[in-house]
């Protein structure tokens, strides 16, 4: 059972789908999750007993938000998010921004504020697609280097801990910009002339968020924490 003093982070992890019920009420368990749901209920103007009452109501797991790893199991963390949420941004950012292309093309004179949401879209692919390269090329291989480890290995940022910050830092701008987003898109509903284009675009901004906010709470929430947890394990060589 769902209780007020439960936080946030831990009712996704406990039960994935529970990350729906959160979306339909724009609250944040990814970057900031870590707070009772009493205090984010009251945050998004939500009632807190009917939020409890649909958590409550949640029977099956979704396995496209399940990795098959364990809370330690950093390797599987890391091949789930890369294999499923990686992939998924390679391929739905580009399609989203042609999309977009179109829409303004076709809209942009009569609904001006497609161009904000351009924007908006442009600032999102040009702070993630990095950030999946460094976690590829730099985090992730540290991680798995700690893995293999019989001591603490002398790593050129110092401390894993330091690069992870980073990733922090970058994944609370993407859900600024996410907000943004929601924001600029009327929480994705397209207008009552929009062409069935704009209809696509729009359903594919909201999956976006949907899996980036998955994405986040998985690392923030589990591979971050026990990659730290490693680290802090091993004996200084």
């Amino acid at each position: 059972m769902t209780t007020l003093t439960d936080h946030v982070a831990d009712i996704v992890l406990d039960r994935p789908l529970a990350a729906r019920v959160f979306e339909r009420h724009a609250i944040d368990y990814c970057c900031h999750g870590h707070r009772p749901l009493a205090d984010a209920a009251a945050d998004a103007g939500v009632d807190a007993d009917q939020l409890v009452t649909e958590l409550d109501a949640i029977e099956q797991p979704d396995a496209r938000d399940t990795p098959r790893a364990l809370p330690d199991d950093i390797g599987g963390l890391i091949g789930h998010i890369v294999s499923v949420h990686h992939t998924f941004l390679r391929r739905e950012l580009p399609r989203l921004g042609d999309l977009m292309t179109k829409v303004v093309a076709a809209h942009g004179e009569r609904h001006p504020e497609v161009h904000a949401v351009q924007r908006a879209l442009a600032e999102i692919t040009a702070d993630l697609l990095p950030h999946l390269v460094k976690e590829e090329r730099m985090l992730f291989p540290m991680a798995i280097e700690l893995l293999g480890a019989v001591g603490s290995p002398d790593l050129h940022c110092g401390s894993i801990v330091n690069p992870i910050g980073v990733m922090h830092v970058e994944h609370d701008r993407v859900g600024e910009l996410l907000a943004e987003l929601r924001l600029r898109t009327d929480t994705y509903r397209p207008p009552a002339d929009a062409c069935p284009t704009w209809h696509a675009l729009y359903a594919g901004l909201a999956e976006l968020e949907r899996d980036v906010h998955t994405h986040v709470h998985l690392e923030n929430n589990l591979l971050f924490p026990a990659i730290a947890r490693l680290e802090a394990s091993l004996t200084p060589l």
